[in-house]
């Protein structure tokens, strides 16, 4: 008889669970509280194969479930991923239902677990008028059978206790079978809460497990604020936490031990699950073998192992940190590496230690056949929104990370190419992400096609992802805008997957890779990044090529004027005038200002481009060109005079002769400083040629070195001779830069304007 009252445990106290030899199990049907007690179960000793499979503790409601084999009811009903109602399971009350396709097998497991697989299966609630209260996974073209398990009304709790497993001393194998000395929910609207799992020794690698608590054939079950084992193994598979055959299940604030120690096996293992939500939870593995529809991740630390999973519908991962090796999501290559639907991944963590990919996959051939898993295969649409990469300790060496991991060995072709295994996602959307590296995010890590279109994705990337225009001189140096310059301007046009570039230059789009800019101009370059949602930046960019140089009109290069002149400048982007007078800057100089006093200048006009023009010009006041006798001596006589030439200017009515160091001087000699006319009446008169301080004749290099050296210095280098023959303005006054100017422009020899 059901009384229905809450069975309580005494308070703290300790109980022993040994090996019981029959087959039923400890049954659970109303409101229990172990207060805290402490639960030891104990497989030491445990080697009969019926004991080890040995169910502890069953949650069950004790109404009898009903199978519906009849086929003339059966044929009626359809069931597709349209499917909203069932009239024929109306009466029936809420109830969790399973429909079977005996005829079609999935889940046809490869490698070396290889299996014949299970009849096509969908898992839904149902109410009492036949509404399906879950989405349907499959398309269904016949019904073999239609299980329903009643959903009672009253919810009850299983809560607080802190159990203890003693393992086998005997390691065993999987091929003996798991064991099952657990905990079975197989009660619907249940809630399970406060339950602590350990054993005796963490380090002890003993049978394989397979769920401590172990949910199943279920809906609405919360598993809560409970700690569950982590196992070490060597290669057997060995779980704390099994969900199958179940729907909305929830669990809350479940943690497990150690979850970055990768010799401890992944904690939960799932099989034709529904609408399942892991939140606040701190677990080194969320595993998923014969499908999950619908799964929600939130809030949670996941470990080593990762997320492992085959399956369809939405899958939310949102405030997840993941921990360690391997990709972010592994799809399950035993399964056939398949999600047909889009993972949603939003404000998580990834902290990689050795991986460069997202999503993981491996195609499967059979002697080279895609091996048959009795579904297609698809490839998830993706949404990533602020996933933070902290990478700093990663140890690949990959220069990017891959939403699709797909090189050879993963996919069996060479370049990649999934097209013959896979449906392609039809949306791939990154809104924002950033890695510690700097690393960005690719679609693929193999690129099998030519473009997105052709093989029909639509890809958003962020515009932060763009790889920019590169605009740049001759030397590669980058032009910033407003630039004037006088180099070609190359403009490199990089595309990213996902964001479109175009640039557009005085208005023409630009369609090729790459455009050199040579000719004198002005050049608008309009660059637009625009990716799928719309967003977009726009740059522009004004540059000026000018290689034409300033022109200088006014004065010509190397002419010595002897009247002042007045130089102008034409330049569209003139920058700066220079004018130096004799080697030294004139400030303030503006152009137009009149030039006039004697001596040696130099004009230099630049532009913004850096193009320069230079004019070296000397200006020689007027001078009387007539000799001047003065005391005894006879100068204003020109360089490189020759006798003859000086006798038909020179007459001062008698007739003489010219000497050097009392030697006469034919007439084909020419004049230097220090030479003595003597006339017939014994006049003697010194002959000063100008500029010809080292008395050789030739006004040189020479002189203006020992003219220099002697306004250097300011010694008693030159004789009175000679400083007279330095006179070179013939003022009569000290000897100045002005007299090493004049000397400079006799020596230049050029003709005078």
């Amino acid at each position: 008889m059901k009384i229905g009252y809450e069975v309580r445990a005494e308070e703290g106290k300790t109980y022993h669970i040994y090996k019981l030899d029959k087959t039923e199990s400890i049954a659970i049907q109303t409101n229990t509280n172990w207060n805290n007690a402490n639960i030891v179960i104990h497989d030491e000793d445990i080697n009969d194969k019926d004991t080890r499979n040995y169910v502890i503790f069953r949650i069950d409601s004790g109404i009898n479930n009903v199978t519906i084999n009849d086929s003339t009811i059966l044929e009626n009903i359809k069931i597709n991923k349209q499917t909203t109602k069932i009239e024929e399971l109306a009466g029936y009350g809420q109830c969790l239902c399973i429909a079977y396709n005996a005829d079609k097998r999935q889940y046809i497991r490869s490698g070396s677990n290889i299996n014949t697989g299970a009849s096509q299966e969908d898992i839904f609630k149902i109410d009492n008028e036949g509404n399906v209260l879950n989405e349907i996974q499959w398309d269904f073209e016949k019904i073999t059978s239609i299980r329903l398990i009643k959903i009672p009304e009253e919810t009850i709790t299983i809560e607080n206790a802190n159990f203890t497993t003693i393992l086998p001393e005997e390691d065993y194998e999987q091929e003996s079978g798991y064991f099952n000395r657990n905990i079975i929910c197989n009660r619907s609207n249940t809630i399970i809460s406060n339950i602590n799992h350990n054993i005796n020794n963490t380090e002890r690698i003993a049978g394989p497990y397979f769920g401590f608590i172990k949910i199943s054939y279920v809906a609405d079950v919360t598993l809560k604020d409970s700690s569950l084992y982590s196992h070490k193994y060597s290669q057997k598979s060995n779980y704390d936490l099994i969900l199958e055959h179940s729907t909305n299940i929830t669990i809350d604030n479940v943690t497990s031990n150690d979850i970055e120690d990768n010799y401890r096996w992944g904690i939960t293992g799932s099989n034709y699950t529904k609408d399942i939500i892991y939140k606040n939870c701190i677990l080194n593995r969320i595993d998923a073998h014969c499908g999950v529809h619908n799964l929600t991740v939130e809030n949670c630390t996941i470990g080593i192992k990762g997320f492992t999973l085959t399956g369809s519908g939405k899958l939310n991962i949102k405030d997840v940190t993941r921990i360690g090796s391997g990709s972010f999501i592994e799809l399950r290559a035993d399964y056939g590496s398949t999600w047909e639907g889009t993972i949603n991944i939003e404000d998580c963590t990834y902290k990689p230690t050795n991986a460069n990919k997202i999503i993981s996959f491996t195609v499967t051939y059979d002697n080279g056949k895609l091996h048959d898993y009795g579904y297609d295969l698809y490839l998830p649409n993706i949404n990533i929104t602020n996933l933070k990469i902290e990478d700093e300790n990663n140890t690949n060496n990959s220069n990017e990370y891959y939403i699709f991991y797909n090189p050879s060995d993963r996919t069996g072709t060479e370049n990649g190419d999934m097209t013959n295994a896979y449906n392609l996602p039809e949306n791939i959307t990154v809104n924002s992400y950033e890695t510690t590296s700097g690393k960005k995010i690719k679609l693929f890590y193999n690129k099998f096609y030519n473009s997105l279109d052709e093989i029909g994705i639509n890809l958003r990337m962020p515009l932060s992802d763009k790889k920019e225009v590169e605009i740049t001189d001759e030397s590669n140096e980058t032009i910033e805008d407003q630039a004037i310059i006088n180099k070609n301007i190359t403009i490199k046009i990089p595309q990213t997957e996902g964001i479109q570039t175009t640039v557009k230059v005085n208005n023409e789009e630009i369609n090729q890779e790459e455009l050199v800019l040579e000719q004198d101009g002005n050049y608008q370059i309009e660059i637009t990044y625009k990716n799928i949602a719309g967003e977009q930046e726009q740059n522009s960019i004004n540059i000026i090529i000018d290689k034409t140089p300033p022109t200088i009109t006014g004065i010509t290069q190397g002419q010595t004027y002897k009247y002042s002149v007045i130089p102008n400048i034409v330049d569209s982007n003139l920058k700066e005038i220079k004018l130096l007078f004799n080697g030294q800057a004139v400030e303030n100089y503006q152009l137009g200002e009149e030039i006039g006093e004697e001596g040696t200048y130099q004009l230099t006009a630049t532009d913004q481009a850096g193009n320069t023009t230079t004019v070296t010009f000397q200006i020689v006041e007027q001078t009387d060109e007539d000799y001047k006798i003065e005391e005894g001596i006879i100068k204003n006589i020109n360089n490189n005079t020759k006798i003859s030439e000086f006798e038909e200017k020179f007459q001062i009515g008698e007739s003489y002769e010219i000497s050097r160091e009392e030697t006469k001087l034919e007439d084909d000699e020419i004049i230097a400083t220090g030479d003595i006319l003597t006339t017939t009446s014994g006049k003697k008169y010194t002959l000063i040629v100008t500029g010809d301080i080292n008395k050789d004749g030739n006004v040189d290099i020479r002189d203006i070195v020992k003219l220099r050296k002697y306004l250097l210095f300011k010694d008693d280098s030159l004789e009175e001779i000679e400083l007279i023959a330095a006179d070179t303005n013939l003022d009569k006054k000290e000897i100045t830069i002005k007299d090493l100017v004049k000397m400079r422009i006799i020596v230049l020899n050029k003709e005078i304007t």
